[in-house]
C-alpha cells in the first residue's frame, strides 16, 4: 500500500519532467495513445452528445429502466461513432465525448455523419422497440482543432486510463452542447467551413462567439 510520501515523490517526478509532444495525422485507438510524458497532438473534431430532459425521463421510468436506457444509448452511440472512424473517450451520465480523425483528414464530415447516424438509430431502431415513455432525443455539438491526448498511467498507484485534455476545442464543444436543443446540432466555424453544404445552417451569436446550428429532421 502506497502512502502519502510515495505519492508526493511520484508527483514531483511528473512535475519536474518535460512533456514530449508527438504529432499525429489521426486519432488513435486507446491502446495506441502515447504513455509516460508523451502526448499526442492531433487536429480532430470533438463531438459532444447529451440526452435532453434526462432527469424528467428518469423520474418517469424509474432508475432500473433508466439504466437500460443508458445501456442501449451507449451501445448505439458506440456503433455510430465507430462506423465513422471515431472513438468515444468519455461517458458521463447522459452524455459522451468522441473524437474523429483519419489519414484523409475528414474528421469534420465523419463527426457530422456520426450525428446523423445516432439520430437515425434512435428514431428507427431504439424507438421502434421501446414504449413512448422511454423515448428521448439528444442535443449535439462539434468543434474542430488541435487537442492533446495521452495515456494516464501510474503503475504503482494502479492507474491505467486515457483521456483528451481540456482545451479550447473540447471546452467550446462541451459548452455548445449545453446550448443545443433536442435534435439540434451546433458547430464552430472550423467545422462549418467543411460541411456547410450538408445541411441548412443558421449563424447565431453566443457568449462564445458566432457559431452555426441546424435542426436534424427525421
Amino acid at each position: 500500500m502506497k502512502n502519502d510520501k510515495d505519492l508526493e515523490n511520484y508527483l514531483k517526478i511528473i512535475y519536474n519532467s518535460s512533456i514530449n509532444v508527438v504529432e499525429s495525422a489521426q486519432v488513435l485507438l486507446a491502446s495506441q495513445i502515447p504513455k509516460g510524458m508523451k502526448v499526442q497532438v492531433v487536429d480532430t473534431s470533438v463531438l459532444f452528445v447529451d440526452i435532453r430532459h434526462s432527469s424528467i425521463l428518469s423520474d418517469s421510468v424509474g432508475t432500473k429502466n433508466m439504466t437500460k436506457i443508458y445501456k442501449m444509448y451507449a451501445t448505439l452511440a458506440s456503433m455510430s461513432v465507430r462506423e465513422n472512424d471515431g472513438q468515444i473517450y468519455q461517458f458521463a451520465g447522459d452524455g459522451f465525448m468522441a473524437a474523429f480523425g483519419s489519414k484523409k483528414n475528414n474528421s469534420r464530415l465523419n463527426s457530422y455523419n456520426s450525428v446523423l447516424r445516432i439520430k437515425e438509430l434512435i428514431d428507427n431502431v431504439y424507438k421502434d422497440i421501446t414504449e413512448d415513455s422511454w423515448h428521448f432525443d439528444c442535443g449535439y455539438s462539434v468543434c474542430t482543432g488541435h487537442v492533446f491526448m495521452t495515456r494516464l498511467k501510474a503503475k504503482p498507484f494502479k492507474l491505467n486510463s486515457f483521456g483528451i485534455f481540456p482545451s479550447g476545442v473540447t471546452n467550446l464543444s462541451s459548452k455548445l452542447c449545453n446550448l443545443a436543443d433536442e435534435n439540434e446540432l451546433i458547430i464552430d466555424s472550423n467545422t462549418y467551413d467543411h460541411i456547410k453544404n450538408k445541411a441548412t445552417f443558421e449563424r447565431i451569436t453566443t457568449v462564445y462567439g458566432d457559431v452555426y446550428k441546424c435542426k436534424l429532421n427525421k
